[in-house]
């Protein structure tokens, strides 16, 4: 697990349940918040350099086709501005 957590979270499931590799998405006000994954250690380790560098993954971003957190920590990293 990655950041806090919440039960009123909304929460994005990335991954292969079935095959128990996958990983839950945190999301509050629209913003990425934490990350609990499940036998894929790439999610985690990218979800720790988003979330320590302060970047605003959204909802809508993460639901993109495509949308891998490996590939978004790859990105420049822009910090989200409150």
């Amino acid at each position: 697990m990655v950041g806090l957590a919440r039960s009123d979270d909304d929460m994005l499931v990335l991954g292969d349940q079935a095959a128990a590799k996958f990983s839950v998405l945190c999301f509050r006000d629209g913003v990425l918040t934490a990350v609990e994954s499940v036998n894929v250690p790439a999610d985690h380790m990218a979800a720790r350099k988003l979330l320590a560098a302060g970047t605003g993954i959204t909802r809508d971003q993460a639901e993109t086709e495509g949308f891998t957190l490996k590939a978004a920590a790859s990105t420049p990293l822009v910090p989200v501005v409150a």
